[in-house]
């Protein structure tokens, strides 16, 4: 039975979008043998799920074993012992390092012992063909060094791009322009179907439908690297195409520690009231001067 039919039977209540991005999730189980996807990711959101709704506590803890079977269903027999490999191993064979030069003079690796300088069996010992594999070494470092020349030069673009990239006021008036915000009383919904998102030589997103409802707060979740915020960042260049009865207001996270607030941050990110609170100050020192000089 598919995760995602687990999840709904338990958790009726459940949001759609968790519900598929956790059925994603245990369905590319595989991707990651090593990761701990029950503890680092299930279990937690599911029990998020019951502090909204206590009463589901009961189903969620039936739930869980259920889905930790599921997930040890995807992984390949070989991988279970990958996912434990971090842990202790039983040596097949047991050495004591005292006696290892008295081994290799007293025939002791001719008896089916472990030679520790090549550290296998005589038996499982293998011969390697140096040419050939002088060869293979070749042929793998000139397709790296292709490989690293083509990432460079989709490197040397992009900077390219971000050096001829205008000022961050004269961007957010290029994005958010004076006519969105006359456009009160419309529709701020978005719902863009068949948009592609790319970085650099890497395409992020093909023909993926884009649906954001106004007035709800929404979240991207995922591993790091998959494109969150190139996302943002095209959204908020407008790269893809949000109506322009919507304005956009794009805050990244990592700023230079100062004595500013969070809200102020936030604030400042706002040009047009930037602009409307300097012409405001404006005024009103002009006023000031025009009753200083009438008295």
């Amino acid at each position: 039975m598919a995760a995602a039919t687990l999840i709904r039977k338990a958790l009726p209540k459940l949001d759609d979008p968790v519900v598929e991005y956790l059925d994603g999730y245990i369905n590319d189980a595989a991707d990651d043998p090593t990761e701990d996807l029950f503890e680092t990711v299930v279990k937690p959101m599911l029990g998020s799920a019951c502090i909204s709704d206590p009463s589901s506590s009961k189903q969620v803890s039936a739930l869980l074993p259920k889905l930790l079977e599921l997930i040890q269903s995807k992984l390949p027999d070989d991988d279970a012992d990958a996912a434990n490999a971090s842990g202790l191993t039983r040596l097949d064979k047991v050495v004591d390092m005292r006696n290892t030069e008295m081994s290799r003079t007293s025939g002791f690796d001719t008896a089916g012992g472990v030679d520790i300088a090549l550290g296998t069996t005589k038996q499982n010992r293998s011969t390697v063909d140096v040419k050939k594999l002088e060869k293979q070494e070749a042929k793998t470092r000139a397709k790296l060094a292709k490989r690293a020349q083509r990432d460079l030069y989709e490197s040397s673009k992009l900077v390219q791009q971000s050096k001829q990239q205008a000022s961050y006021e004269e961007l957010f008036l290029k994005v958010n322009p004076l006519e969105s915000m006359g456009n009160k009383g419309k529709n701020k919904d978005i719902h863009l179907p068949n948009i592609d998102v790319s970085f650099g030589s890497n395409r992020i997103l093909s023909n993926a439908t884009l649906t954001i409802k106004a007035g709800r707060r929404a979240g991207l979740i995922g591993r790091n690297g998959v494109g969150k915020s190139t996302l943002l960042r095209n959204m908020a260049l407008r790269e893809i195409p949000i109506p322009t009865q919507i304005s956009i207001l794009y805050v990244e996270q990592e700023i230079v520690g100062d004595d500013t607030s969070a809200i102020e941050s936030v604030l400042k990110a706002d040009v047009w009231r930037e602009k409307l609170m300097q012409e405001e100050a404006q005024l009103n020192a002009e006023l000031q001067k025009l009753e200083e000089s009438a008295a």
